[in-house]
């Protein structure tokens, strides 16, 4: 397995953690892009059980307030794991979540450190 390729799979495999440390099980599907200093994330299953009940309730404005609320602590743990892990120092450039659809996509810029 290439160098990116690993990368790509180690950034999953933390993006899986955390998903699941917010959400108690893994999310239904993860992609990662990378391309030049762009990682792109997307995430397919980001609604935790009472998420899930709330979107059926029709309550998707306190499904974005809670988001709100642990939103930068999930993107800086997500970024601090992948500085650890794989050795790019990144910066969120991009957050989208379409919680009608389960999903959130994650763009971030990053740098080498090697």
């Amino acid at each position: 397995m290439d160098k990116k390729n690993e990368d790509k799979e180690i950034i999953k495999n933390i993006i899986i953690r955390s998903v699941k440390k917010y959400r108690l099980k893994d999310p239904f599907y993860v992609n990662v892009i990378i391309e030049s200093d762009i990682i792109s994330i997307y995430i397919k299953g980001i609604l935790s059980k009472i998420g899930e009940v709330l979107f059926y309730k029709k309550e998707i404005e306190l499904i974005k307030k809670v988001w709100r609320n642990i939103k930068d602590v999930f993107i800086k743990e997500i970024i601090n794991e992948i500085d650890l892990e794989v050795g790019y120092s990144c910066a969120l450039i991009s957050e989208v979540s379409d919680f009608e659809n389960d999903s959130r996509t994650i763009i971030l810029r990053r740098q080498r450190l090697d």
